[in-house]
């Protein structure tokens, strides 16, 4: 791929912001991100955004379901 940086690197399964902070993972992708080295801190799961256990600011992307089926 030839690239020094991922573009996203995402959380998944709408972890709790206990989950995040107790070993550092989300601390660390910040570094990350400061660095250079990641571009984009997202999170999937079933949470809206504004309903989420995330930091004010610290995700760029949010993957949540979309179905037509199951609305």
């Amino acid at each position: 791929m030839k690239t020094d940086y991922l573009d996203v690197v995402q959380f998944h399964s709408s972890p709790s912001r206990q989950s995040l902070e107790e070993h550092g993972a989300l601390e660390a992708l910040l570094e990350l991100k400061e660095a250079g080295k990641v571009r984009f801190i997202g999170m999937s799961g079933n949470i809206a955004p504004s309903d989420g256990p995330h930091c004010h600011g610290c995700f760029d992307v949010f993957q949540i379901p979309y179905s037509a089926v199951e609305r």
